[in-house]
């Protein structure tokens, strides 16, 4: 029987058709596309999820009348925001916020566990805080405040302070937050920080308008009335004297006492 197909020489050198290859090119567009995608999503499932924090931050920051069980409640949900390694910074600031509030809404004498959570916890969020916007002043500033509270060593509070002033050496809330542990912290920790210290001085007693100054130093601590005497004494006599009418204490003097300090305020 004769063959049913008949191989020619033309059909065995007739070449197969390869699939077509991918280019490289392409294939890293995609992956690219997929990557931004997905960075797309997780933004914007963040955002949604770290929404009522963000609100109650700036309520906060607003000055607006915030219940403390609402602090209360939403403090402990800033742990997320370090474990997770969030360093966006509208929801890094809204954690440092509140973290803070919950500090400031607690009495120590009265639940002394509850406060010494709190300042472990503002502790530990200000370190993340640090470690993603490490040239922010504010968070250097704050965290010399909480590690003020927990009784640090001078030595800590000072260096925190002065890093503080290094990054930040003329913005209003953070200069107030700086004076409010210039008027406080030990003679140790003064003169550690002593640099930091009179360029803030110098700002306010030398450089800033006399009204802004006293809105921002009153009232001067008994530690760091000889660093303002001292800076003050080469003062021309009206600068001293619009210094003075705003109340600000100049002159050193053993019978210059401390205003007993209020509820700690971070």
């Amino acid at each position: 029987m004769p063959p049913t197909t008949v191989r020619t020489e033309t059909s065995r050198s007739q070449p197969r058709r390869s699939k077509p290859s991918r280019s490289p090119a392409l294939l890293l567009f995609c992956g690219i596309a997929a990557l931004l995608l997905s960075v797309a999503v997780s933004q914007l499932w963040a955002t949604a999820h770290f929404e009522p924090l963000k609100q109650l931050s700036r309520k906060l920051e607003d000055g607006s009348l915030i219940l403390n069980s609402a602090i209360a409640y939403y403090a402990p949900k800033t742990d997320e925001i370090v474990s997770k390694h969030y360093c966006r910074y509208d929801i890094v600031r809204a954690g440092v916020t509140t973290v803070l509030a919950d500090v400031d809404r607690l009495n120590r004498s009265q639940d002394r566990k509850a406060w010494n959570t709190a300042l472990a916890r503002a502790d530990r969020f200000l370190m993340h805080a640090i470690g993603c916007t490490p040239t922010d002043g504010n968070y250097w500033a704050r965290l010399a405040m909480i590690r003020w509270a927990l009784a640090a060593p001078p030595e800590d509070v000072a260096a925190l302070l002065s890093r503080s002033a290094m990054l930040a050496p003329s913005e209003r809330n953070i200069l107030s937050a700086r004076f409010y542990l210039w008027n406080r912290v030990d003679p140790k920790t003064l003169a550690l920080s002593r640099t930091a210290l009179q360029s803030d001085l110098n700002t306010m007693l030398v450089i800033a308008p006399a009204w802004f100054s006293a809105s921002v130093m009153r009232p001067v601590g008994l530690n760091l009335l000889p660093y303002v005497s001292e800076m003050a004494a080469p003062l021309p006599a009206e600068r001293r004297a619009d210094l003075a009418y705003y109340g600000i204490s100049l002159q050193s003097s053993l019978s210059t006492t401390t205003p007993a300090p209020g509820p700690r305020q971070f």
